[in-house]
């Protein structure tokens, strides 16, 4: 026994060394072994600002995408960002035809999406003595490239649609390109001696002969330089250029000019993508929400800190030790893996400090059952221990199957703020494990051979013996058709609520636009000026919303990233003074629909997923089947509470279901499935005890036994949401 509390004392001072190192300010890093990690945290953009794009190959709905066209695609647009000056980029996959993109600190979201979106294929077409200006649109057959050598231009080949006079033959005739931009070894951006910019590039060994013997024989006539098939430039060919390396000018500003040296330098994408959603956040917004969250997270925890050591005395102590391990462990773990944290993670973070009480809490009223039994207070506390594992595995494995549908929901639409949340919340389900059954046991048996408290044992909670005066006998079961009135009395009118008004869904499940703006104080125009702007600018039907400080929150239907600039200026020119964009989201009609049907299937695989694992848990007792049943009826129950709420406060206080609400809802069911094995693990125990007791006697008595746990964890949650509410700010 001695040796594995020393051991155990070990692998503590270990652990504790490894975070203390992780969290050391400054810190310069993992850089050993072939290792080469920094140790620094991550934010995510509703923490720091910046933009998120959502991208959808733009292909029919019923071809597969080769999923090693979708890596090459990420590669490259990573490329084509970081070339843009833009740092931290981040794109990752998002199901099989979507990627999202990062870009944290961005301002000019305009010029980056739109560099992004295109394809990027150049390709150089012999237009003879017919030039096309600038900005037509082409079609070009790669697959039957001009000859170089051919002493004249290859006519143009007119389409079916050209010859039956349907369309205007430089829409419909097929141009032979020279070669493409795959021919390019180098792109710089350069200026002229009047400043001007231009694009200058050098070119392959094959591709410089082919150039070199096209222009010496075609000297004179005009060379198309097109770029997604349209024209962006037709210089002459004045001389024969032989030394492989040439120069693409137009009206370029440097910014333009740079942004198409970056897609030739990165090559064309395998794949058109579309943008299905976007959402910007205005960096000033992000640090508020930063410095709100911190002190949410430090509130509360200090107050179920103070709870612990109040109500539990000296095993709260040593909780609150292992507490305040949990938290820097778990902080750790985010910097070393790393996770980018986001308020729906921040909040995760914070809501799990009171899940990794719980399983503390647990231990300690089984803890205080063995006490009142009269067993002595080392046996109690194994004993104590031993019992409340049950209750701790199952409970907990419920919350990380709903944190794993949580991550696979995100995953699938890209939503890092789901994954965030479902992220950091299953990492402190697992160190809250380590904390509450490693940690705080070993702690306690070093306090109690230390410290000799064997003799006080109301120091560890404890009564004197059942026996001679046992907690009041309290029959819940007799008045349950009371309760399900009383539930019927909440559920009915938030019921009523969801068939009449139905919930005010936001739009990530309708699809549209939601733009955020800052007036200067005082400056902010009425909302009926705002409505008419809107349709000044061709967006009929907007809504807005006033809030406080002179924010305006406008939604309508969807809108492009160029049009939002140009409504932003026209405020700007209308109401006057600088116009701040706080937040910009924008999602197609598709896209929403999709993730909508994902929603409703989450909750049902959550709740499918916990019957499986309930009904496996339970396998040994008869009609084991019934436990995953109840546990999924009472689910169901507290999800027809929230959702009624949601649509009653939704009509009544204007709030809005969006993604969030999805994750708010899946914690829900995880939690009531928390306790509800808590319950189920006691009755499973109880009638093996008590035999000769009823069915529903043993289902009272378990209640009872386990109410002062259930009340003290719903408490530590209460105090974590009621920080969260008070001090994390309105986005949290």
């Amino acid at each position: 026994m001695e040796v594995n509390r020393t051991r155990n004392l070990i692998i503590i001072g270990l652990v504790l060394a490894a975070v203390i190192y992780i969290l050391l300010p400054n810190n310069p890093g993992i850089h050993i072994a072939g290792i080469d990690r920094d140790l620094d945290t991550r934010l995510g953009l509703d923490l720091r600002g910046g933009l998120r794009v959502l991208l959808e190959a733009d292909v029919p709905a019923d071809t597969t995408v080769d999923p090693q066209a979708m890596e090459d695609a990420r590669k490259i647009l990573e490329n084509r960002a970081n070339g843009l000056g833009v740092s931290e980029v981040e794109f990752e996959t998002a199901g099989q035809r979507r990627l999202v993109g990062e870009f944290p600190g961005l301002t000019d979201t305009e010029q980056v999406i739109s560099v992004l979106k295109q394809v990027g294929q150049l390709a150089f077409v012999p237009m003879g003595s017919n030039p096309l200006p600038e900005g037509t649109q082409i079609k070009i057959d790669y697959a039957n490239p001009a000859d170089p050598k051919a002493t004249t231009t290859p006519a143009a080949t007119p389409t079916e649609a050209a010859t039956q006079g349907t369309a205007t033959p430089e829409a419909e005739t097929v141009y032979q390109p020279l070669f493409t931009g795959a021919g390019l070894s180098a792109v710089s951006v350069s200026t002229n001696s009047l400043g001007q910019p231009y694009v200058s590039f050098t070119l392959n060994s094959d591709e410089a002969q082919i150039f070199a013997d096209y222009t010496s024989t075609h000297t004179g006539e005009y060379l198309g330089i097109v770029l997604d098939n349209t024209v962006i430039s037709a210089p002459v060919i004045k001389s024969a250029i032989t030394k492989g390396s040439g120069m693409i000018d137009g009206n370029f500003t440097y910014d333009t000019a740079n942004a198409l040296a970056v897609q030739l330098r990165y090559g064309s994408l395998p794949v058109a993508f579309k943008v299905v959603e976007s959402r910007a956040v205005g960096a000033t917004l992000g640090q508020d929400s930063v410095n709100k969250s911190v002190l949410a997270g430090v509130i509360g925890l200090l107050m179920v800190i103070v709870f612990m050591g109040i109500y539990y005395r000296l095993p709260g102590l040593v909780a609150d030790v292992a507490l305040i391990m949990y938290a820097a462990t778990t902080f750790a773990l985010f910097k070393l893996i790393p996770v980018t944290l986001t308020l729906p993670g921040i909040a995760g973070f914070v809501l799990s400090i009171g899940v990794a009480v719980d399983a503390n809490i647990l231990i300690f009223s089984r803890l205080k059952e063995e006490l009142r039994a009269g067993r002595p207070l080392q046996q109690a506390i194994d004993l104590g221990w031993n019992r409340a594992w049950p209750s701790i595995r199952d409970s907990n494995i419920s919350t990380l199957i709903t944190c794993s549908i949580l991550f696979w929901f995100g995953s699938a639409f890209g939503a890092s703020l789901v994954k965030g949340f479902a992220l950091t919340l299953a990492l402190g389900v697992i160190v809250s494990l380590f904390t509450a059954v490693f940690v705080t046991r070993t702690l306690l048996h070093l306090v109690l051979d230390n410290l000799k408290f064997t003799e006080h044992p109301r120091w560890f909670m404890a009564a004197v013996p059942e026996g001679k005066a046992g907690p009041k006998k309290l029959n819940i079961i007799k008045y349950r058709y009371f309760y399900f009135a009383i539930s019927l009395l909440v559920i009915v009118p938030g019921l009523a609520a969801l068939l009449i008004w139905h919930l005010p869904l936001a739009i990530d499940y309708t699809g549209g636009s939601m733009l955020e703006v800052d007036f200067p104080s005082g400056n902010a125009p009425q909302p009926a000026q705002v409505i008419e702007l809107y349709q000044d600018m061709g967006v009929p039907g907007a809504e807005v919303q006033s809030s406080e400080n002179d924010v305006l929150i406008i939604r309508s239907k969807e809108i492009s990233e160029e049009l939002k600039s140009s409504i932003v200026a026209e405020m700007e020119s209308r109401f006057g003074g600088p116009v701040t964009v706080a937040r910009f989201d924008s999602m197609g009609p598709a896209i929403s629909q999709e993730v909508a049907g994902r929603a409703a299937g989450s909750v049902a695989l959550a709740a499918l997923g916990i019957l499986a694992y309930i009904t496996y848990a339970f396998r040994k007792v008869p009609h084991a089947f019934r436990y995953g049943t109840a546990a999924i009826l009472a689910m169901l129950h507290d999800v027809a509470v929230v959702v009624g709420m949601g649509a009653l406060l939704g009509h009544f206080l204007h709030w809005e279901i969006d993604s969030l609400f999805l994750t708010a809802l899946l914690t829900v069911i995880g939690f009531s499935v928390h306790d509800t094995i808590v319950v189920f693990d006691r009755i499973r125990e109880n009638q093996n005890l008590y035999r000769r007791l009823s069915f529903l006697d043993i289902v009272n008595h378990s209640t009872v036994q386990t109410m002062d746990r259930s009340i003290n964890t719903q408490l530590t949650v209460m105090l974590t949401l009621l920080a969260l509410a008070l001090f994390g700010g309105l986005t949290i």
